[in-house]
Parts: C-alpha cells; structure tokens; sequence
C-alpha cells in the first residue's frame, strides 16, 4: 500500500506514479481541492493505493476504520444493510475509488483500488457492491 500524505509525496505522484489512471486521479483531485480550499490543497488530501498484499483490514486500518464499519448506522460490512461511510464509491474502467471527508477541517481521504486479480478479492467484492458507476474515465 502506498500513502501520500504530505504535499511532496503527492506532487511527485501527479508526476511519475507508475499507472497512469491513478496519476489522473490524484492530480484530478488536486486540482479539485485547489478550487474549493485557500493554501496547498495536497495539505487536506491523503491518498492510499491498494497494492497486492493490502487486505480488507490492512486498508480499513490506514483508514482509520471508515471502510468495514459505518460510524453513523453502526453497521459493519458483511450485515444486512451495511452501506460503507464514504461520500462517493465510483466504479472506474482500471480501479475503484472511495473518498471520504473526514472531520471539520476538509480532510479528504481516497482509496484508489485497482482492479486486478491481484487485489484482495474481499476488497474488490465490497467496492463492487456498492459502487457506481463514474461518469467519466480517470
């Protein structure tokens, strides 16, 4: 799992991250922040990019639990009802992406999930079951 959490690891993101359709995405979110925030919108964003390995609990964890428990239903994921706590869970041609805002402050949280045979099969389930489909591609 990679996380970008400090400007300097974002902006080389937008630069060289390796996919393609993940470096749209962050810059697209910088971009967006950049009109709705005064200062560095890279200081309100975190970015996590699920990576072979990461299971449904590693990226729940780095996310503070919002994936597998929504805090306003008190629902866990795997009970009837459950509906994840993020504001959008966008279904992409390459990936899945859940953004959360987090607190007063604007803190905005994504969770760029690939979608590969490689990534955690109970991650990519969640995202499936919940996701829209995006209106355009990353």
């Amino acid at each position: 799992m990679q996380v970008l959490q400090d400007p300097a690891s974002i902006a080389l993101a937008v630069e060289r991250f390796p996919d393609p359709d993940v470096r749209r995405m962050i810059a697209a979110h910088v971009a967006f922040l950049a009109e709705q925030a005064d200062g560095d919108p890279a200081e309100l964003l975190r970015v996590i990019v699920v990576e072979p390995g990461d299971t449904l609990g590693v990226v729940d964890a780095a996310t503070g639990g919002l994936v597998l428990a929504n805090p306003w239903s008190g629902m866990r994921f795997g009970e009837p009802g459950f509906a994840p706590s993020c504001e959008t869970l966008d279904e992409y041609p390459t990936l899945f992406e859940l953004t959360f805002i987090v607190g007063d402050g604007g803190l905005v949280i994504v969770v760029l999930v690939p979608r590969r045979p490689d990534i955690d099969a109970e991650l990519l389930a969640l995202c499936a079951s919940h996701a829209t489909p995006a209106e355009v591609a990353p």
